[in-house]
């Protein structure tokens, strides 16, 4: 069968979420834009359902897409953007051995617990990623779909021992990124990458507080006399501690209600996790917010405070110059043992910002309560200038899919 080459731009889209990291790709580019929906079985649950929560989106967005499987080996565009989050699986020998031992060997460090003492004592867990290990090696697909790639950010909250992955050495030929520290940490690892920094993209340009706030209140028919606040809490992948971000703080967070409004938006990989798990988010009293296709600028936007804990949500809120508190896990906890293991940027740098412990969880109300109260407009414009600075190499995305538009219509 014959390659055929579209002089077209295309997005490559893994998650759903993906929609709304890359709005301004979508609104730029237009109609013109191809859209690729991964559709390729994955091993990982969180997985589950994902290219029909994609379809779905899109759909009611009124966007036409062609299915990942449908155009692989067939159909190749001139550029592709794509977060670097889709894989083909291949079998490896190696791969599928670590994986045995992972879930023997390794489950049993974690089930007795031996895996924490060889943590503290040699540095390792020697668990070979447990319960998350994969049974196989994988491969990029962006080079089978695209003659120039190009790498889109999903936020900071990265290893800063792993990230970039090897996965994406020569896969990439441009890596746009947020800020210097990102930057940094690519070119440190791939001296010969190009990279541009473009900010974080959907959070530019967006809605005032004020005309946020009618909007969210207006939709969730909130009381207009508290304020807001907006709990993001990340997914915990660790067999045994799904949820437990949420769990373990739920009844505080629920007690805030006598004083303030709280809507929760809980990681579309938790979600997919357990029915269960949604069912009781349901009954509970909070406001309970899944919408597929939501602008979350705008829900930043409209709060006055941000409860996170871990991941992108914590410098999302950050680069919106939101007060944020966030909510720890146990140190002990399988899910922050590997963050510190991998030194994984939102633990590194939490002593530098506003969090509190779970043996404190009745003193939050106290502590939302002073977070609203004071100012922290400067601290929170130096946290954002601490992890997004931007020193030379930068451009709008507008400016960059102009240059690629121009690219394109000369080729």
């Amino acid at each position: 069968m014959v390659l055929r080459v579209e002089n077209k731009i295309a997005v490559l889209v893994t998650w759903a979420r993906e929609i709304d990291m890359m709005s301004e790709i979508f609104r730029h580019i237009g109609k013109d834009l191809v859209i690729i929906v991964d559709d390729f079985p994955y091993e990982e649950k969180e997985r589950n359902a994902k290219a029909e929560k994609i379809i779905k989106t899109l759909n009611q967005l009124d966007r036409d897409f062609v299915l990942l499987s449908n155009i692989i080996g067939k159909v190749k565009y001139e550029f592709l953007f794509s977060s670097g989050l889709s894989f083909k699986n291949k079998f490896k020998f190696s791969i599928f051995t670590k994986f045995l031992y992972a879930n023997s060997i390794g489950n049993f460090l974690d089930f007795t617990g031996i895996s924490k003492i060889l943590t503290k004592v040699l540095g390792r867990s020697f668990t070979c990623s447990g319960y998350i290990s994969k049974k196989y090696d994988r491969t990029s697909v962006e080079r089978e779909i695209g003659n120039k790639t190009i790498r889109f950010p999903k936020g900071i909250d990265v290893s800063t021992l792993n990230f970039p992955i090897d996965l994406w050495k020569d896969v990439f030929d441009i890596h746009l990124c947020h800020g210097d520290l990102d930057f940094d940490l690519i070119k440190n690892k791939f001296p010969n990458a190009n990279c541009v920094k473009v900010g974080y993209p959907k959070y530019d340009n967006v809605e005032s507080p004020c005309k946020a706030k009618k909007l969210i209140y207006r939709e969730f028919d909130l009381d207009k006399t508290k304020s807001l606040i907006f709990w993001i809490p990340t997914h915990i992948k660790v067999t045994g501690e799904f949820n437990n971000n949420i769990k373990l703080w739920f009844d505080a967070v629920s007690n805030l209600q006598k004083k303030y409004n709280i809507i929760i938006r809980p990681h579309p990989k938790a979600l997919a996790c357990s029915d269960q798990f949604v069912s009781m988010l349901e009954e509970s009293n909070l406001m309970f917010d899944v919408k597929h296709n939501r602008d979350l600028s705008i829900l930043y936007q409209a709060s006055d405070i941000v409860l996170a804990d871990y991941g992108a949500s914590m410098f999302s809120a950050i680069y919106m110059q939101k007060d944020v508190l966030l909510l720890n896990m146990p140190d002990d906890s399988q899910f922050v043992i590997w963050k510190k293991t991998g030194k994984y940027l939102d633990v590194e740098v939490r002593g530098e910002m506003n969090s509190i412990d779970l043996d404190q969880k009745h003193e939050l109300c106290n502590k939302v309560d002073d977070l609203i109260s004071s100012s922290q407009k400067g601290e929170n414009q130096k946290m954002r200038d601490r992890f997004f600075s931007r020193n030379g190499n930068f451009m709008t995305l507008k400016d960059f899919i102009d240059d690629t538009f121009n690219s394109l219509n000369k080729g």
